[in-house]
């Protein structure tokens, strides 16, 4: 069966859902016809997945899905799954994003001990055009590049700017407490070991920006 056929399958048996899933659909604002668009990038999503990149998916709702990142080598991340969760009860798809969270705890400045995710693509950056790997490729740059100074972990973010190396054996001691089980959806892929020895070889933190050299002193004129 092609890509595109098993695609379609897949959309069209989310579409026979039982009357009680409809009813759940209902109860949103997302319409049937991005609904369909939805399954379509979903099964899709499911069959070729981005690198590093997952969806869970539930045969019997199609807004019952979770979406799930692997960190990068030389992040405190590394060797690290971590599960999305998308809600699209009363969002008005796709005009605007669906509430996103992480159900997988994670020691990370922009995200907060709820699983709030401070990302552009889920706020000012946000356009109908953007979806659910959108979202995902977003959160998973955020692993790479995390942003102390839009924080919602005030910890996560002053051990950022003060000690890089205490927060990077703390972001990676969560990753192997939290994160260190992988989901049935990324064992088709070879993941990284977790790391178990306490230490971490990762980048050198991002640099801050550099102050403007102040201008050179003029020198007076010379009288004759």
């Amino acid at each position: 069966m092609t890509s595109s056929m098993a695609s379609t399958a897949f959309t069209d048996k989310w579409t026979q859902s039982t009357p009680l899933t409809l009813q759940h659909l209902d109860s949103t604002m997302v319409s049937p016809s991005v609904i369909k668009v939805l399954a379509r990038e979903l099964a899709t999503l499911a069959q070729s997945p981005p690198d590093g990149i997952r969806v869970s998916l539930d045969d019997a709702d199609v807004l019952s899905f979770s979406g799930w990142v692997s960190g990068a080598p030389s992040t405190p991340y590394e060797g690290g799954c971590f599960r999305i969760t998308f809600d699209f009860d009363g969002i008005d798809f796709p005009v605007h994003p669906p509430r996103c969270r992480f159900a997988t705890p994670i020691f990370h400045p922009n995200v907060s001990s709820a699983g709030e995710i401070c990302v552009s693509t889920l706020q000012k950056d946000w356009t109908r055009n953007h979806g659910v790997q959108q979202i995902l490729l977003a959160i998973k740059c955020l692993l790479i590049h995390p942003n102390p100074d839009s924080a919602l972990n005030p910890q996560a973010s002053s051990l950022m700017h003060e000690d890089w190396q205490a927060f990077v054996q703390t972001a990676a001691m969560w990753t192997q407490v939290h994160a260190a089980k992988v989901p049935p959806c990324f064992q088709d892929a070879k993941q990284p070991t977790p790391n178990t020895t306490g230490k971490v070889a990762v980048a050198q933190p991002p640099p801050r920006a550099k102050a403007a050299a102040p201008p050179a002193p003029r020198r007076g004129l010379r009288r004759l």
